[in-house]
């Protein structure tokens, strides 16, 4: 990323991008008296580009910023393997090379920080990501006769952002935030392949400045899966869950 400085209270930045993905897909296959699986696998690079505004509305105590990151074309490339087939299957259900292509979304960010005292600094962000793109999942075999899209027409999301960081000395930092992020399926497609559901996110953290330049940051967040209802046919039920997840960081600054 590069940014430059046009104004003493506007500054612009561009930045590439380089993207790697991989998928992996297991599912049951039924036979007449057994049940064999095929496992799918591949990966894949993408390219794209970012770039933002940033700017100060009042001296010292009110700033906004803005960015654009791109959507980012997948095209992947893998193989299937088939297990525990019956011998009459076999010839129609061998090993073979797979694609299959994603979009990941674009993403706008617009945002307001604000020095609330001179300790006291807190954040709002507003993101809006263009799921809209992703309209089926398709794996295209070699043998096309497997060839079976799903659809999803999956929707644009917005998730909102909530944080604040607390000078408790002038080495320590405390940090509270919260997330909100939609889901991005509709209740009709929502199936085990691509499990989703809205998200509520709460986080905690603290950091601390050494006199020599080191930066040590840890944060802590808890993530609950919003239960989602599913409509899809042959897969209605409910989808929830939570998570946990630390975070670790070191710094050095000259």
């Amino acid at each position: 990323t590069v940014a430059y400085r046009i104004h003493p209270r506007f500054k612009i930045g561009a930045g590439l991008q380089i993207l790697r993905g991989t998928v992996a897909i297991e599912r049951a296959l039924p036979f007449i008296d057994s049940e064999g699986k095929v496992s799918l696998g591949g990966d894949a690079w993408g390219v794209g580009w970012n770039a933002g505004v940033q700017g100060t509305i009042v001296e010292d105590r009110l700033t906004f910023g803005f960015t654009w990151r791109s959507n980012v074309p997948l095209r992947f490339s893998g193989r299937a393997h088939f297990g525990n087939v019956p011998p009459e299957f076999q010839a129609r259900l061998a090993d073979q090379p797979i694609i299959a292509s994603v979009t990941m979304p674009d993403v706008a960010t617009v945002g307001l920080g604000l020095r609330a005292t001179p300790r006291l600094r807190v954040g709002l962000d507003l993101n809006v990501i263009t799921w809209s793109s992703f309209r089926q999942l398709f794996i295209d075999f070699e043998n096309k006769d497997l060839d079976n899209p799903l659809p999803k027409r999956w929707r644009d999301t917005m998730s909102v952002h909530l944080g604040a960081e607390y000078d408790v000395t002038n080495r320590i930092q405390a940090r509270l935030g919260a997330v909100y992020d939609e889901a991005a399926t509709p209740t009709d497609t929502l199936t085990p392949d691509l499990p989703d559901a809205s998200r509520v996110r709460f986080c905690a953290g603290v950091g601390y400045r050494f006199e020599f330049g080191l930066n040590l940051d840890a944060g802590y967040q808890f993530v609950i899966l919003v239960p989602q209802a599913s409509t899809a046919p042959g897969f209605s039920g409910n989808y929830s869950g939570s998570a946990q997840v630390v975070g670790l960081n070191a710094g050095y600054r000259w």
